[in-house]
């Protein structure tokens, strides 16, 4: 539909960008921006609206963006950017610059069909030393950040930290304990009545 690469491909492209940075020591990081409230504007405006909105969004990533960045659709509402920092010289700021200016992009009224639609965007950052990591690891951990912002409300920028991960693995392992749990019949309900108020 927005003739972006997929998110295979994004992490494709990805690992043969940094394998050709390999020996230079710049930051790489993926950005992911989520749309906030695609499926409310598609159930509004029907799905011909929400179509070309993707793609006036993705036209307008594309713009945004410096032209060596990887750009991708990487689900039904979310866009991502890998970028990497030209050299030794690159800082969090220059991913930071980044998400203000992708915001912004995305942000301004689209025109679709006769609508003027605008949206905001929940967007994750994910930053390492190019030989620190793979294309793959940055995405999820994008990811997680960009749902993080999500829940924390719309619009917000959230960078990926391991506390993160530390929060996703427990809640993994709280949910894999309560299956094993139900499975097992380990779980017993206790009635307790309410005490009057005084």
């Amino acid at each position: 539909l927005t003739g972006l690469p997929t998110r295979a491909l994004l992490i494709d492209r990805g690992d043969q960008l940094l394998a050709r940075t390999e020996g230079a020591d710049p930051l790489v990081g993926v950005l992911v921006a989520r749309v906030d409230g695609l499926g409310e504007i598609i159930d509004a405006h029907g799905r011909g609206a929400g179509d070309a909105l993707l793609v006036s969004l993705a036209d307008r990533l594309r713009r945004a963006v410096d032209p060596d960045a990887v750009v991708a659709r990487t689900a039904g509402d979310a866009f991502a950017v890998l970028h990497v920092t030209d050299g030794a010289t690159g800082t969090v700021e220059d991913f930071t610059d980044l998400a203000d200016r992708v915001r912004v992009a995305l942000g301004a009224p689209h025109a679709v069909a006769d609508l003027s639609l605008a949206v905001t965007t929940s967007i994750g950052v994910s930053i390492r030393p190019a030989g620190d990591t793979a294309a793959e690891q940055l995405v999820q951990e994008a990811e997680a950040a960009a749902a993080r912002a999500a829940a924390m409300g719309p619009g917000r920028t959230e960078l990926y930290d391991h506390d993160l991960r530390r929060q996703a693995r427990r809640r993994l392992d709280q949910a894999s304990a309560l299956r094993r749990a139900i499975d097992d019949d380990e779980l017993v309900v206790v009635w307790q009545a309410a005490l009057p108020l005084q």
